[in-house]
């Protein structure tokens, strides 16, 4: 066997390998997604927002007023985004 075709094996190997774990994560996310009430999944919400942020060290009332900013830009985001889509199409 050459180092060329060893190498191009290993390669190989390893794409079917992350392949294979990329697709039993969204499966094992996906399952849990299925199972968890509305509650959870908002409680889900403000734990990312707060690691993506940093409010987690924040009062309860910074950390309230800030996801009603991030509730409301969302809203407005998505607003826009189907303006804007409506437009393309009319």
């Amino acid at each position: 066997m050459s180092n060329s075709t060893y190498r191009q094996e290993i390669k190989e190997y390893k794409e079917r390998e992350t392949k294979e774990i990329k697709e039993i994560k969204e499966r094992s996310i996906a399952d849990l997604n299925k199972k968890k009430s509305l509650i959870d999944r908002i409680y889900r919400l403000q734990l990312k927002v707060d690691a993506e942020t940093g409010v987690y060290f924040g009062t309860t009332q910074e950390k309230t007023v800030y996801y009603i900013l991030f509730l409301i830009l969302c809203i407005f985001s998505a607003y826009n985004f189907l303006n804007i889509l409506l437009k393309s199409f009319l």
